[in-house]
């Protein structure tokens, strides 16, 4: 439980995260419909965005030193692209048993 607390102090900032996430995002239209971070070391993000192209948005996301192991996938017809990240900096050896 302790080492499990611990992770939480190297994990990033949220701020940093949301800042870094919009320095990511193409000049063009979008709006972040839902942000969730299941863990400290994982983000998953639900992006409204007409025009969504999935390979661009993981090429920009894999450039950054927070993240890692990105994922891009459309759901459905309405614009929308979930993005799934690691976030780099945290002890993945804190969620061992």
């Amino acid at each position: 439980e302790i080492r499990n607390l611990l992770a939480l102090q190297d994990s990033a900032p949220l701020l940093a995260l949301l800042a870094e996430a919009s320095r990511l995002m193409p000049e063009s239209y979008w709006r972040i419909k839902h942000w969730n971070q299941p863990t400290p070391a994982q983000l998953e993000l639900t992006l409204s965005m007409p025009d969504t192209n999935p390979e661009l948005l993981v090429q920009r996301w894999e450039s950054s030193p927070m993240v890692d192991g990105v994922t891009a996938d459309i759901v459905g017809r309405s614009g929308e692209v979930v993005i799934h990240a690691g976030v780099i900096g945290i002890d993945h050896a804190a969620d061992a048993p």
